[in-house]
């Protein structure tokens, strides 16, 4: 990507996990995208050369993404993914290179919400205070979701989902969840990453969006810890951290 101003916020040394620990690329920040900046930050070719095989985010002019496996994509409005080209715009991307062989794994068999998956993960990996991405692969009894109508002017996000934003529920699927923590301790990331969880699912059959909650019913789950975390600054340089933290929290869960 010409002219990017690439940021390493900083570095923290594991000595858990040596080897298990990644960088975590993250394209635009979330103040500039609230404020209704969907312009392009970088383009899907871009993107993979700098390795990222998983992530979450929007397409430019907004649109669910999700990276996984080397594969972009994006959802309409209804939920239907398709996979984007290599000179298609994306407007906000938390990414990273994922090793599955190399993550941590372990295998569930009983019913959890994400939500306690995720506190087990944090738990069982002594995460809480560390980034990680994870992938959930398995049996759902539901996902709960949402999509957005697309938009090529600047108007803010929050206003924009309140009257373009459609939610919608899967029962009985197959899917993958693709997540990406980032905790609220790490007070430098706030207004750049979503804090304290961003997650987006797509099943076999091409449907895809944004996780509001969801069920596992039995599953796998591959968990890599970031160590490092590169912030590639929005293009127009507005580089404002100021965010409500509550209005993130609520764009992230249900509205029901």
């Amino acid at each position: 990507m010409q002219n990017k101003l690439c940021i390493v916020l900083f570095f923290i040394s594991f000595f858990t996990f040596a080897k298990n620990t990644h960088i975590e690329n993250q394209y635009n920040t979330l103040t500039n995208l609230f404020t209704g900046d969907y312009s392009s930050q970088v383009s899907v070719k871009e993107a993979k050369k700098d390795k990222n095989n998983l992530g979450v985010g929007a397409a430019a002019g907004l649109g669910e993404l999700i990276v996984l496996n080397g594969k972009y994509y994006v959802a309409d409005a209804q939920g239907n993914a398709k996979v984007m080209k290599p000179n298609d715009g994306i407007s906000y991307l938390t990414a990273t290179h994922f090793n599955t062989n190399q993550a941590l794994e372990f295998q569930i068999n009983k019913p959890m919400t994400l939500q306690q998956i995720q506190e087990l993960i944090l738990k069982k990996y002594h995460l809480k205070n560390s980034l990680y991405a994870s992938k959930i692969i398995g049996e759902f009894q539901y996902v709960h979701a949402r999509n957005e109508d697309r938009v090529f002017h600047k108007v803010p996000l929050n206003q924009w989902l309140k009257n373009h934003q459609h939610e919608f529920s899967l029962t009985d699927t197959k899917a993958t969840i693709v997540s990406f923590y980032t905790p609220l301790s790490m007070t430098n990331l706030k207004g750049i990453s979503v804090q304290p969880l961003h997650n987006h699912f797509i099943t076999p059959e091409m449907k895809m969006g944004h996780v509001l909650s969801a069920k596992l019913l039995s599953g796998h789950v591959y968990v890599q810890k970031l160590s490092d975390v590169k912030v590639y600054n929005p293009k127009n340089g507005n580089l404002s951290k100021n965010i409500d933290q509550k209005e993130v929290a609520q764009l992230e869960t249900s509205s029901n």
